[in-house]
């Protein structure tokens, strides 16, 4: 395989890491799975492959393991890998990125991950899943969708303490205790009809995609960096940088100034209220969408 810098050792192998550890929960087994990943030969992108060869990997434990896979709570790994206090607010980040990921399954979660947070290209991954090129972006495409809707879901749920008392009592009555697929589902059917739920999706200046991509990336542990082969470095062997594709939307009209009663030229009432009215008026339409084809296509 391509020789790596200790730049590069340290991207490819907390980058593995982090593909491991948000399938498995587990310390130990996402180290044994980057372990393998990382050592995995490949000239053309080096990086790709190896993150391939570390979910694929990842997968194959814990459909091997019969014991349910602990939640992100229950590991305790956020705090852990993250080193940050539970308090702060890049754990908060982090932690809401990561739960919402549950909802959509350790198999769909991890594919969008190497899409959107390390920029594994689409025709890449085509290969690794069987498909053409043309229908592995349609599959990245719905998988965004369905990652705006974990996310409106994730927020509704609120820890297992939802603002809406119908929600809460369906939760309570189905004995539902955790946040995954069959809880995320059930949310997002409900939030349909109810303008308490559909509310709490609008309240945010975030989408899913924009937290997903801004959660922090794990450090690994010292046996995967070492597991990585280090001598000098080609130029192919650098771990693409993140960069998440932008979701142009349409820039919507700008309200006229007397008939709203803005003046646009303070800054009580002015163009940064009401451009982040706008903002998160398409925000929520965004969700909204992500949430209604998630429960279409769910059944």
């Amino acid at each position: 395989m391509p020789k790596a810098s200790r730049t590069d050792r340290a991207a490819w192998a907390n980058a593995a890491y982090d593909v491991a550890w948000r399938i498995l929960h587990d310390r130990d087994a996402a180290t044994a799975a980057a372990v393998e990943g990382v050592v995995v030969e490949a000239i053309a992108d080096p990086a790709s492959a190896i993150l391939i060869a570390t979910r694929n990997r990842a997968l194959e434990l814990l459909a091997g393991d019969p014991a349910p896979r602990p939640s992100i709570d229950e590991s305790g790994g956020v705090v852990f890998a993250l080193g940050v206090d539970a308090a702060s607010d890049q754990f908060a980040g982090a932690r809401q990125a990561w739960g919402a990921a549950e909802a959509m399954g350790p198999e769909d979660a991890s594919l969008v991950d190497l899409h959107l947070r390390f920029a594994v290209p689409a025709g890449t991954l085509a290969d690794d899943v069987g498909t053409a090129p043309e229908e592995a972006v349609d599959l990245l495409d719905r998988l965004r969708g369905r990652l705006e809707g974990a996310h409106a879901s994730w927020r509704i749920w609120h820890d297992g303490r939802p603002r809406c008392e119908e929600l809460s009592a369906i939760l309570d009555e189905a004995e539902i205790r955790t946040f995954d697929p069959i809880t995320g589902r059930q949310i997002a059917k409900h939030a349909v009809a109810c303008e308490v739920c559909r509310a709490t999706m609008a309240d945010t200046n975030m989408s899913g995609v924009e937290a997903f991509t801004r959660a922090p990336v794990l450090r690994a542990p010292a046996a995967v960096h070492d597991a990585v082969p280090g001598t000098p470095a080609e130029p192919t062997a650098v771990l693409p940088e993140i960069t998440p594709e932008p979701e142009p939307e349409p820039a919507p009209e700008m309200p006229d100034a007397a008939a709203t009663g803005a003046d646009f030229d303070s800054d009580v009432g002015g163009p940064g209220l009401v451009a982040g009215i706008l903002l998160g008026i398409v925000i929520a339409v965004i969700i909204v969408a992500g949430v209604t084809a998630w429960v279409l296509t769910s059944g």
